[in-house]
């Protein structure tokens, strides 16, 4: 009867598929299939988070508690974690006093991943849920697991700490020195104004940089909440070539900047972040040639792929070109060369490539031949 009454509220054709074959499963009394249905409901409610389906799916499972079969139980302890508060508090009372060891630490860890979601929301946290959410997935594999993914996250975390103080510090040195020598002219009886001039621009200068390195790692460490709309790509890349001509002041006569993009090509995106990710690699792009090479050569194509389920932007130059070694190292935090340069930028780009887009991205490069950037982007997206 309670299945019956699930099925009256579930709206999506995938949810009414799962809610039929719990119910079948159910009928014939086969434990395994029953689990196996519980499971496939819970993974859609996961993907797609849906009120009305949660209630109906918690109407589903509660007769299922008193089930004589005690993997069904442990399915619908675990299963819990995506149902209403009230329906879970209910579970709860009656799983938590099952007396099958199995079933009732499987109710505890789904109340403990319910509580790392409910903290995470309480202090508006997006790093926290996310991070929760990870180590929830690999908690499923074993605490052992869970451990080690614990660990690499503080590892990252201190190479992260570690490097950005090696930056700070580089540059917290010689700033230093420039203002005791500034402290200095000051203290002279007679000033010395171009000497003083000088030094307050570097000073200026250090002082610069050093925010640039900060902002620079305040922006990898950004969470960006995507607002996704409906986009021509065109317009977007238009954009990044008109900024890149300002950045480059008078060597933007020598931009040689071609588009092969189509007018009609659109696809769902988060306008911001992918325009940062395409100007970072415009770029570098412009940064592979010498500086007195006569032509900068940029060229942004973009194609559609899979039956237009996906988007392909690549970004070529015929600069210098990378050895293998350098293309492997291009994401080590503070890890640039280039003359000012924080080494930040393609960490940013990725993020908004990969975290924000769920998309891919890759180098090809060669000494003497150039690099192309090859952004692989969904062109719709549904669920994130």
């Amino acid at each position: 009867m309670a299945i019956a009454e699930a099925r009256v509220g579930t709206t999506c054709k995938e949810t009414q598929v799962a809610a039929d074959d719990l119910a079948a499963a159910v009928k014939a009394d086969d434990p395994d299939r029953i689990r196996r249905a519980v499971r496939a409901w819970t993974e859609l409610l996961r993907a797609t988070p849906d009120e009305a389906e949660e209630t109906a799916f918690a109407d589903a499972l509660t007769p299922l508690v008193a089930h004589v079969h005690r993997k069904v139980r442990q399915a619908v302890a675990e299963a819990a974690e995506v149902v209403p508060t009230a329906a879970f508090d209910a579970l709860l009372r009656v799983l938590h006093t099952d007396g099958d060891h199995y079933v009732r630490a499987a109710i505890e860890t789904t109340a403990r991943r319910r509580a790392i979601r409910r903290r995470a929301r309480t202090r508006a946290g997006t790093e926290e849920k996310v991070l929760a959410d990870l180590l929830a997935e690999i908690e499923k594999k074993g605490k052992g697991t869970r451990r080690l993914a614990q660990r690499a996250v503080r590892r990252g975390t201190e190479n992260f700490t570690l490097k950005l103080h090696h930056e700070v510090s580089k540059i917290a040195t010689p700033l230093e020195y420039s203002l005791n020598r500034l402290r200095s002219h000051v203290a002279q009886p007679t000033l010395d104004r171009a000497a003083l001039a000088r030094d307050v621009a570097v000073a200026w200068d250090r002082y610069r940089y050093l925010w640039a390195i900060l902002e620079g790692a305040r922006e990898v460490t950004r969470t960006v909440v995507p607002r996704f709309e409906e986009l021509a790509l065109l317009p977007v890349v238009e954009e990044v070539r008109t900024q890149l001509a300002l950045r480059l002041g008078e060597r933007g006569d020598r931009l040689a900047f071609e588009v092969e993009v189509a007018p009609s090509l659109t696809l769902e995106a988060h306008r911001s972040g992918l325009l940062q990710a395409l100007q970072n690699f415009a770029q570098n792009a412009v940064e592979a040639y010498r500086e007195d090479a006569p032509r900068l050569e940029v060229r942004v194509g973009a194609r559609t792929l899979r039956a237009g389920s996906q988007t392909e932007i690549t970004v070529v130059d015929r600069g210098c070109g990378m050895t293998e070694s350098k293309c492997d190292s291009l994401f080590v935090p503070f890890g640039s060369r280039k003359p000012g340069g924080t080494g930040v930028g393609l960490l940013i780009a990725r993020s908004r490539i990969e975290e924000v887009h769920g998309g891919t991205l890759t180098f090809e490069s060669a000494l003497g031949v150039g690099t192309t950037v090859k952004v692989l982007l969904p062109s719709r997206q549904v669920g994130r």
